[in-house]
């Protein structure tokens, strides 16, 4: 029988061979045999050789590779067999949780199946490991359970917890359906990087977590995201040892590392270890209480002072946004003023670490995270390197000030932490190019020249499945007349296309408003907007989108521009409602623009280059699905940069040119005017 998903398999099972590792994807081969109407990819054997090229060979790989190459079963085989060849982990690593469900749910059980084709007894390990707080901990439940007061949505909650352990197997909080209040209870229960059940033996034989990585130490392939991939490289303390990794969804890489590295502080992060601190009934914390409160106090100030400076030198519009300190205001007496205050605030907070060098597990798991909010004090005011990192500060909605701070040069952190430490690592994505270049990712990423690179071109017929239109009327955005031209134009485009649409927004600010505008007209027509944030969650509206997609329509921001699988006839239109720039005044965005000469053209655009390539891959997952993209951002054809978008796509696709009143109507009579390749 076959095995569940990313279970580990008996360390006597028969590997694969040289010989049917060559001939895995011929005609006749073992996964024809698992496929029903299987067709032959060249794309797939070579992704498979190039890959193990690289690994045999100890270098680096891009790999670009278009939608239906084939490519995750393509490299988890190329994985597999390396594995069982040279006894060698390979980690696989996605930035979606769809990915990675499809990798461990779909593609893994259709390897083994086609594996069994050849012999039952061909097998190999696979696992899913997460971060730690994906864990339940059953001391920190059975801490949380002692509580003297239990409002009603925490006995709802640890009626679901109490039922659900009698069927995980896992321990993966994800299992479990959390709204709500309930949310925020997990992590009174889950495991974290301050506390540690194996270290006791009541939990010890109990610890999920423990029993995860026992798991990845045995299996061939594990299979993380790239923040657990990024954690690691930092602590060495999650997965065992690995030399070779497979990176999909590559493009993310930089966000997720810069996200990795940045450090965010705000009163209510600072005080709130201290404040479960000083709430634990134990004699040496009565002791020290007047220090606590007194750290407490201090912080209250320092980020009051931290206010001060924001009033001093940001704008009002600043203020309610993002707030980037330059030169001029790093020179200043209230910076300084800052900076002294951070200094106090440091040394209050050593004083209370020192004073509770020897205590119980639960008192040093706090302790470790008071450690690490110091940490963070120290390397953003006392640490001497604002040259290389960029710093900006913020309000919340209550009106508290807050500080994050990232590096500049993400490239340089990745070539230590991963390029540098790692023997082969493989860079995969079907978005890595810009106007067919590799040259932006690899400056992203600092990537060294000898890193080779690859472009698997999909055997989709883009020029027969796919109509691009291009309204070509509309006013430019965030100019009067944009917004209603646009709704106009998007409820014109449910009802002519039968629901089954997707509209992409850069912004939650124009999704709720396009949503108000047109929602309760389209209603009355019988079309349901499931709108992100205003009718649920992602994973909620896609459910009910693909139960009644011919009565629906999806408004979604930037997690709907990537990562989502909805193929056939479910969904046959895609809306680009605006060119997804990012804003220029992000702090990030600004500070990495200036070491270009042209930040505009050579940083701005490629970022946005790769994500309207997202947003066009969600249209076409398979060789027979058919739709439209039309695009409401007249810049694409009234700009000298916007053909380079267009260019971006496969070629040989038609574009058309509709007025707002023709766009409609046009999804159902082709008239097409030029292609691509002719742009």
């Amino acid at each position: 029988p076959e095995k569940p998903a990313g279970s580990i398999t008996p360390e006597n099972h028969k590997t694969l061979t040289e010989d049917r590792f060559s001939h895995f994807f011929d005609k006749k081969g073992p996964l024809s045999k698992a496929i029903k109407d299987y067709e032959i990819r060249d794309s797939q054997k070579q992704t498979v050789n190039k890959i193990l090229r690289a690994f045999e060979n100890e270098t680096h790989l891009l790999v670009e590779a278009g939608t239906g190459t084939g490519k995750t079963i393509a490299y988890l085989l190329t994985a597999v067999y390396f594995a069982q060849t040279t006894g060698q982990k390979v980690v696989i690593s996605t930035y979606t949780k769809n990915l990675q469900d499809q990798i461990i749910n779909k593609d893994i059980p259709l390897l083994r199946k086609a594996l069994h084709q050849l012999d039952p007894e061909i097998d190999f390990s696979a696992c899913l490991l997460k971060g730690r707080s994906n864990y339940i901990s059953l001391r920190k439940l059975h801490q949380f359970m002692l509580k003297d007061i239990f409002f009603d949505h925490e006995v709802t909650f640890l009626l679901k917890i109490i039922f659900w352990l009698q069927q995980t197997k896992t321990g993966d909080l994800d299992e479990l359906s959390i709204q709500g209040k309930e949310y925020s209870l997990r992590f009174d229960i889950c495991c974290d990087e301050f506390e540690n059940d194996e270290k006791e033996s009541d939990y010890e034989t109990r610890s999920f977590l423990k029993e995860a990585r026992r798991k990845a130490e045995k299996a061939d392939i594990i299979v993380v995201n790239h923040a657990l991939l990024l954690q690691d490289a930092q602590t060495q303390s999650i997965l065992p040892d690995f030399q070779y990794i497979i990176i999909d969804e590559a493009h993310n890489l930089e966000k997720v590392t810069t996200d990795s590295l940045t450090i965010s502080l705000s009163y209510r992060s600072f005080s709130w270890p201290l404040d479960r601190l000083a709430k634990i009934k134990d004699k040496s914390i009565e002791k020290i209480l007047p220090q606590i409160n007194q750290t407490l106090t201090r912080a209250e100030i320092f980020f009051g002072i931290l206010g001060i400076f924001m009033e001093k030198h940001a704008s009002s519009m600043e203020m309610q946004y993002q707030f980037l300190i330059k030169d001029t205001a790093r020179n200043s007496l209230e910076w300084n003023k800052v900076k002294e205050s951070a200094a106090l605030l440091n040394q209050l907070t050593s004083e209370i670490i020192n004073l509770l060098e020897d205590t119980d597990q639960s008192i040093r798991s706090i302790i470790f995270e008071i450690q690490d909010k110091k940490n963070e004090i120290q390397t953003v005011f006392l640490g001497g390197d604002s040259e290389n990192s960029i710093q900006w500060t913020y309000k919340t909605f209550e009106g508290y000030s807050c500080i994050k701070s990232a590096p500049i040069n993400i490239g340089q952190k990745l070539q230590t932490l991963l390029f540098d430490a790692k023997k082969s690592i493989i860079l995969t994505s079907a978005t890595l190019r810009t106007e067919n270049s590799f040259d932006f990712i690899r400056d992203q990423l600092s990537l060294s020249p000898d890193t080779e690179e690859v472009v698997l071109e999909s055997h989709f017929d883009y020029p027969d499945q796919v109509k691009i239109i291009v309204a070509e009327d509309l006013p430019r955005p965030q100019t009067e007349g944009y917004f209603k031209a646009c709704s106009y134009i998007i409820e014109n485009i449910v009802k002519a296309n039968g629901g089954r649409t997707l509209v992409l927004f850069t912004s939650k600010k124009a999704l709720t408003a396009t949503y108000m505008a047109v929602a309760p007209n389209l209603k009355l027509d019988g079309y349901n907007i499931l709108a992100q944030g205003i009718t649920g969650g992602k994973g909620k509206i896609m459910e009910h989108f693909k139960q009644e997609p011919e009565s629906c329509a999806l408004f979604g921001t930037a997690s709907f521009w990537e990562g989502i699988d909805i193929p056939g006839d479910l969904l046959t239109c895609i809306v680009i409602q605006k060119l997804p720039f990012d804003p220029p005044t992000d702090p990030i965005i600004f500070s990495r623009g200036l070491k270009y000469d042209d930040a505009f053209n050579e940083y701005q655009i490629p970022l946005a280059i790769l994500k309207f390539k997202q947003g066009f891959g969600r249209l076409i997952r398979t060789s027979k699905d058919k739709g439209s993209m039309v695009i409401l951002d007249s810049r694409i054809s009234s700009s000298t940069y916007g053909q380079k978008f267009l260019t971006s796509l496969p070629g040989g696709i038609k574009i058309e040119h509709a007025t707002a009143d023709q766009v409609a109507r046009r999804l159902q009579t082709p008239s097409y005017s030029t292609t691509i390749s002719a742009l």
